[in-house]
């Protein structure tokens, strides 16, 4: 983290953590089939610098739950449920 925050720095940049999100990656095995650990079995925080100086902890994400970027809900698990529930919501206005 600190080398990716450092990186955006030395180009002027910085990570804002009001529209960052981070997931961590962790399976659970059980007869053969995963599924993604939830956050509440892998217990973990990420913090950086604000453009301030002052440190945040970034918002962690389940793997089923989307984010808005680009303007696309996206989960990493890949399920459509937040972004169908986003255009079905712009297509009854």
């Amino acid at each position: 983290m600190k080398h990716w925050e450092g990186g955006l720095r030395a180009t002027g940049g910085a990570i804002v953590p009001e529209k960052t999100a981070w997931n961590l990656t962790s399976f659970k095995w059980s007869k053969g089939n995963w599924s993604y650990q939830p956050i509440s079995d892998t217990p973990a925080t990420l913090q950086v610098s604000d453009i301030q100086g002052n440190k945040q902890v970034l918002k962690r994400l389940e793997f089923s739950t989307a984010m808005t970027t680009l303007g696309v809900e996206i989960a990493p698990d890949g399920n459509m449920k937040q972004q169908l529930d986003v255009l079905l919501k712009k297509s009854t206005l």
